[in-house]
């Protein structure tokens, strides 16, 4: 059986995405999943919890997807490799709505939501850092940390721009680009 944190998260992810951070309450997220709001506030006394855990979830998929790209049996860096992670986080689209949940929360004056977001963006660096070097042990630390700051960058903004107009994206043709950025 799915355990009642689970079914809360599935649910939260599910309005927040649909509905936005601020137009969906505690109360509707119980009411989704038929608990009542007491049962709810156990779990999860706070929106801000809520999106905590699922901005964690959200991150460990991302960095999952990259550290399978770095599986592959290929040297660098490559368009195959790109290509498979971003088609593989298209999958996961909700993930990167909920992160630019958090990043307007963010944008408009949360404190704690930044603070928040800033250790993940710096622990996501540092996980994607350690995937290119074992793509590539040759790298110094400063061009780790830009592959990872341009990886990083990237998805985020291919995301924003897959969710203004899908059709304007060719991932192939963003994939050979990138690979050849980033093995230079």
């Amino acid at each position: 059986m799915v355990n009642k944190k689970e079914i809360i998260l599935e649910s939260a992810i599910k309005l927040f995405t649909k509905r936005g951070f601020h137009k969906t309450t505690l109360k509707d997220i119980a009411q989704d999943i038929g608990i009542s709001k007491g049962t709810l506030f156990y779990y999860y006394p706070s929106k801000e919890g809520l999106l905590y855990d699922i901005f964690d979830m959200g991150f460990e998929t991302l960095v999952s997807l990259i550290k399978q790209m770095s599986e592959l049996n290929q040297i660098g860096i490559s368009e195959q490799r790109i290509e498979y992670l971003y088609n593989e986080l298209l999958t996961h689209d909700y993930l990167m709505k909920i992160n630019f949940n958090f990043v307007h929360e963010a944008i408009i004056g949360n404190a704690c939501i930044k603070e928040k977001l800033k250790l993940q963006y710096e622990k996501w660096r540092s996980d994607v850092k350690e995937v290119i070097m074992e793509m590539n042990n040759d790298l110094t630390e400063a061009q780790l940390d830009v592959k990872a700051a341009i990886i990083i960058a990237v998805i985020d903004g291919i995301f924003l721009q897959y969710f203004m107009d899908p059709s304007k994206l060719n991932i192939k043709d963003i994939s050979v680009e990138l690979s050849k950025m980033l093995n230079t």
